[in-house]
């Protein structure tokens, strides 16, 4: 009886850590506009410029047609949700519908990276973007 209660409790300990970690490894860092600005310098400011927008070397020693997005227009930016900026980063332009020009970037970044560039894209709009209620932008 007593080897039967130590199992029972050795698995369930064993259930409990098991939970524990399940439930450390789900939780993702809140989005980081630092981390977001390094890799936008990085990956995004050839086409969309330093300032964002829409005027970088790319965008205009190739006369890109169409020019490539304004992220500081307020008026446009604060109107897409973090989820449609997210696909269209993740899966390109040409995926939702927007110019074959913006490139899918599934292949070199990162989830949590795409979502970092999208926390400082949201610092550039002019006015500023307002979280929904709720807090989740979507």
């Amino acid at each position: 009886m007593k080897s039967r209660k130590r199992w029972q409790g050795a698995t369930a300990v064993a259930m409990a850590v098991t939970l524990a970690a399940m439930a450390v490894a789900t939780v993702q860092a809140a989005p980081n506009p630092k981390k977001g600005r390094r890799t936008y310098n990085q990956y995004c400011v050839p086409c969309h410029g330093k300032a964002g927008d829409g005027n970088g070397t790319r965008a205009t020693v190739e006369n890109l047609d169409p020019k490539p997005r304004n992220h500081t227009d307020g008026k446009y930016m604060n109107q897409r949700t973090n989820v449609q900026l997210f696909k269209v980063d993740r899966e390109g332009g040409k995926a939702n519908n927007f110019s074959h020009i913006m490139p899918q970037w599934k292949h070199i970044l990162k989830d949590d990276e795409i979502w970092d560039v999208i926390a400082y894209i949201r610092s550039l709009a002019v006015p500023k973007y307002q979280e929904p209620t709720g807090g989740n932008g979507q």
